[in-house]
């Protein structure tokens, strides 16, 4: 991936744990009436992910293209969740997005939450805003003890040249399968169905729960392939407290 000027690195509608056996779980993944190039285009987008986590991401300035309209920050017995809510104006789907979020302490200084090296690829990434249209992106984290102050996020610009261009969104779907009380917050069992002939790797899910206008619980998890046709459950806790009704969920297609 290229560097672009908001971004510093060290080393190379109805997403993410991406290690050096995806490219593997993607080519098994890879059947049926698909040419031979756009197998070749998956495997070199996801290896490109790869070696793009390897080394921090940090987001210094906002990019043109995506803005951030809302952020929140949530606690749950040792567990942060910030939401971030983003809006894409122009009139092409926007993908890859590099992202950085933290808190501000007294006095402006910022304390990045995803700056470490080595997290996943989509814990530092956008996978894909449609066009002219808004996304939600929950980043949650073991809470530091001496982290506080107000929520920030900065979201930057897609790489040049982009490491891949959402021309046709694959349709995923996600719906609550069921939600139980834990004393922590409610655990959801959601089910995604891949509805599109492309098959999806490091799939992020997105739940979120508002009240009163406000967020109240937010989470995410990972699906690490999900195959054309395919559905499954996934698992997510949410930080902070909501009910049943108040839940949205999100799933992001990150292949193309």
């Amino acid at each position: 991936m290229s560097s672009v000027s908001a971004v510093s690195r060290r080393a190379p509608r109805p997403l993410t744990l991406v290690t050096a056996t995806a490219t593997v779980a993607l080519s098994v993944a890879l059947s049926g009436c698909v040419s031979t190039e756009q197998k070749a285009a998956w495997v070199h987008v996801e290896d490109a992910r790869i070696i793009a986590s390897q080394g921090p991401v940090v987001v210094w300035h906002a990019g043109r293209e995506a803005r951030v309209t809302r952020v929140a920050l949530l606690r749950t017995r040792g567990r942060v969740a910030i939401v971030v809510q983003l809006h894409n104006a122009t009139s092409h789907a926007l993908s890859d997005l590099p992202i950085s979020v933290g808190l501000r302490r007294p006095g402006g200084a910022r304390v990045f939450l995803n700056r470490v090296a080595g997290l996943a690829y989509f814990r530092t990434h956008v996978a894909l805003i449609p066009a002219g249209s808004s996304v939600t992106w929950v980043f949650t984290a073991l809470a530091r003890r001496h982290a506080t102050g107000p929520p920030f996020a900065v979201v930057g610009s897609e790489a040049s040249p982009p490491i891949t261009s959402a021309h046709t969104i694959p349709q995923v779907a996600a719906v609550l399968a069921s939600a139980t009380r834990a004393q922590d917050g409610l655990v959801l069992r959601i089910l995604v169905s891949n509805r599109s002939s492309i098959p999806q790797t490091g799939l992020q899910v997105y739940a979120t729960a508002s009240s009163a206008s406000r967020y109240a619980a937010a989470g995410s998890a990972t699906i690490p392939n999900l195959g054309p046709g395919d559905s499954t459950t996934t698992s997510v806790r949410l930080v902070g407290r909501a009910s049943r009704a108040q839940i949205r969920l999100e799933a992001l297609p990150t292949m193309f």
